[in-house]
Parts: structure tokens; C-alpha cells; sequence
């Protein structure tokens, strides 16, 4: 859980250890780290609050499979034959762009930033990213597995 600072936060500051507030780079962070937390983690609502726990959310993932068995009579009076079709992942067979299955940590916790505390405020100083957090915020990553389609044909006779 993540305090989220309004601009001007007095709870907050954004340079080394809150030596040098006010400095153009101190400024420059603090726009950085509200666009982070605001805009691009989209925890706005809780601005000048600790963000509840479950703030955020992973992209919905969709998948459908097909099934489909065919059972024939066979050559004797209790024999039978048995077509199988199977096509896991029908969305994906019909669009490559659908039926993707992506994935973030398994904990669900992202790692958003390094702080610490210095004399009662939050020190956001330290590096914000630890990885593309702009372009991907929530570290997703795409299971390439479990997002292709597949089929399968079955032939069995039963006596």
C-alpha cells in the first residue's frame, strides 16, 4: 500500500533525503511521480490518502474452446466409433489479437517505486521505475502457450 500525493503535498518530498524542495529538479519529480501515480496507475481518487489494498486490476482475459464428439455405430452390434474435434482457443483461431492470455507478478503486487521515510514525510526521491512503467504499468506480460489456438482430431473404436 502507497501513500498517493496531491501536487503541493506537504506529507511528501521529492528530493534526496528532503534536502533540496523547491529546486527545479524537485519540481520536475514530483510532476513525474503524480503522472506515475495519478495518471498512469490511475489512483488519482485516493490522492492525499494510502491507497487500499486491491487499488488496481489486471486486464480482463477471454478464451473459449470447442468440443465437439461424433459417435458412430460400429462394424458389430455393440462396437462404436468415435470422432473427436477439439479447438482450444477459438477467439484466438478467428483473430490473432484476441483470446490472449497475459499475466503480471504472481502476487499481484507491482513494485511502483523505492521510498522511504525522512523526518515524518515520504521521500519519493528514489528511482520510480523499475521497469517500463509508462508503457506497460502494471509489468503484464503475454503467455505465449496459453494464447495460441490449437486443434485436435481423434479417431477411436470402441468393442
Amino acid at each position: 500500500m502507497l501513500y498517493i500525493p496531491t501536487m503541493g503535498d506537504a506529507l511528501v518530498c521529492y528530493s534526496y533525503k528532503c534536502r533540496s524542495e523547491g529546486t527545479d529538479a524537485a519540481n520536475a519529480r514530483e510532476l513525474e511521480v503524480i503522472n506515475l501515480l495519478h495518471n498512469v496507475f490511475g489512483l488519482k481518487d485516493y490522492a492525499g490518502q494510502i491507497s487500499p489494498r486491491d487499488a488496481g486490476s489486471f486486464p480482463w482475459q477471454s478464451s473459449l474452446d470447442l468440443n465437439i464428439i461424433q459417435k458412430l455405430p460400429g462394424l458389430r452390434d455393440n462396437d462404436e466409433f468415435v470422432i473427436t474435434f477439439a479447438l482450444e482457443n477459438v477467439l484466438n483461431f478467428i483473430d490473432e489479437d484476441e483470446g490472449i492470455v497475459n499475466y503480471g507478478y504472481y502476487s499481484g503486487r507491482i513494485p511502483v517505486m523505492d521510498l522511504r521515510i525522512v523526518d515524518g514525510k515520504y521521500d519519493y526521491s528514489g528511482y520510480a521505475y523499475r521497469y517500463d512503467a509508462i508503457d506497460n504499468p502494471f509489468n503484464i506480460s503475454r503467455s505465449t502457450t496459453q494464447s495460441l489456438w490449437r486443434a485436435s482430431l481423434g479417431f477411436q473404436y470402441k468393442f
